[in-house]
This record gives C-alpha cells, structure tokens and sequence, in this order.
C-alpha cells in the first residue's frame, strides 16, 4: 500500500481501514506499507507529516491489519539501506532510499519474494568502501533473472 506522508491521516483514516478490510476479505497474509518519511520528525517544515513506522503502528491496531509482524514498512528520505525495525519475531521495518542519492554512501535496491514466503534481499550495488557489485549483478541478473542472484545479496528477512 502506497502513502504519501505529505499530512495527517485524520482525513484519511476511512481509506486506511477501507485498505485494511480489503486485504482481510481477500486473504492477505503480508501487506507493505511503502512511503518516503522514516519519522514524522523527518521534515524541516512547519507542515505536518507522518512517518511510515507511525504509520505502521496506527495500521497495526485496525481490523484487517492487525496481523502482527506480518505488517510491514519500507521507507526512506535518509538516503541510507538498512533494517529499520525489527518486530517481535522478524522484522518490520526496511530503509531503501540510498540509491543514487548524493550523500547517501550506498546504492542498492530490494527484491521480496513474489509468491508465497516472506523474503526480502537487499543487493549493494555500491559503497562508500570502494565495493562495486554493479557489472556482476546486472550480468547475473540479464543471465538468469534477479531470484538467482541472491548470493550477490544480503537476505533481511
């Protein structure tokens, strides 16, 4: 489920637990929170916005969404990759923002599992440390498609 952040959700908490009825009646068993705010701390505005962890948290206590661990985030606006939050028995919570971001340090993206099971795997493509995996994991990649790539990728879930 995508969110903007960019305000409060008082206006919209109808479609958060419209959102949340909808992935109840068809089975859901994982659902992603996607959005840009790491924190509702993040913006230098006077403008109120919220964090996808607060989010998440919000979410966690509505009918359909309350699943546990099995509700989970992937946010950014610090320009970094990392596991955010871990819940009580996996994690929750992924930053991947850190690609091609000036300051950032890291470039890299997320791959989860399509279809059945819960795996997400993060593939640094780049580091400050000199570590550069972009020609070999795009070949890999081209050869035989990005679920055979995983020993260029750390697994995160």
């Amino acid at each position: 489920m995508g969110f903007n952040g960019a305000s409060l959700p008082s206006s919209k908490s109808t479609y958060f637990q419209e959102a949340c009825t909808y992935f109840r009646d068809t089975g859901t068993s994982t659902i992603y929170i996607l959005g840009h705010w790491s924190s509702s701390t993040d913006d230098d505005s006077t403008d109120p916005i919220l964090g996808v962890p607060e989010l998440r948290e919000m979410m966690s206590k509505l009918e359909g969404c309350d699943i546990g661990d099995k509700l989970k985030y992937m946010d950014g606006h610090i320009h970094s990759n990392y596991m955010q939050e871990d819940g009580d028995s996996e994690s929750v919570g992924f930053m991947i923002r850190g690609h091609r971001m000036s300051g950032a340090g890291q470039y890299g993206y997320v791959k989860s599992t399509e279809y059945g099971g819960d795996e997400v795997w993060y593939f640094e493509e780049f580091n400050t440390k000199g570590e550069d995996n972009f020609d070999d994991i795009l070949k890999c990649v081209k050869d035989k498609g990005v679920g055979k790539c995983t020993k260029y990728a750390t697994r995160w879930l």
